[in-house]
């Protein structure tokens, strides 16, 4: 009986390890098939702002385990009784990230550098000038990645709108002061 026993707990002493063994392979072989899923760039637009003249592209990839990074281009031009008015501008946000990486809630800060032209122009007179704007605030998005890889994403960005001078042509002052800004923001896009 007793090297029945022995036999018994001699299999179960070196069975266990193995069979542990096994299921850790298992295991580290799943989270690697997923972590191979996993996106880490993105590249998306602002579709709304295309029906207003305004272009918004955003970049975004992965520099961490739970942070990303997202340079931006945006270009919006617009005219307000006798002033027209351009901006253009590059952008960044430094993003961290939920759990899901890329895929889920994001938050950071940001950080936006316009140039802005200004021309006036009535039967009395005419003109133009230039100006360099920084914004800096905070953006809070939340974001979906679809099976097919499309991106849907919506945030909000508020931030601290600053300008460089303040714009007169013609003795007219231009629609420029500093101020907070708040920008709701609906992005679609594609990750990889």
């Amino acid at each position: 009986m007793k090297k029945a026993l022995m036999l018994v707990f001699a299999l179960a002493v070196f069975a266990a390890p193995s069979a542990f063994t096994a299921e850790k392979k298992k295991a580290k072989a799943a989270a690697a098939e997923e972590e191979s899923t996993v996106k880490t760039s993105l590249v998306t637009i602002a579709p709304v702002g295309l029906l207003y003249g305004a272009l918004y592209a955003n970049y975004e990839t992965m520099i961490g385990e739970k942070s990303s990074i997202r340079p931006r281009l945006g270009y919006f031009k617009f005219e307000s009784g006798d002033w027209k008015i351009q901006y253009t501008n590059i952008g960044v946000t430094y993003n961290m990230l939920g759990r899901h990486k890329l895929d889920g809630f994001c938050w950071g800060p940001r950080l936006d550098l316009y140039n802005v032209s200004y021309t006036f122009s009535n039967i009395f007179s005419s003109g133009d000038a230039a100006a360099t704007n920084i914004s800096f605030g905070l953006e809070i998005a939340g974001r979906w990645i679809f099976e097919n890889d499309l991106v849907l994403e919506a945030g909000v960005a508020v931030g601290l709108y600053t300008t460089s001078a303040d714009v007169t042509i013609a003795g007219q002052s231009a629609p420029s002061n500093s101020n907070l800004s708040f920008s709701p923001t609906l992005n679609l896009g594609y990750a990889f």
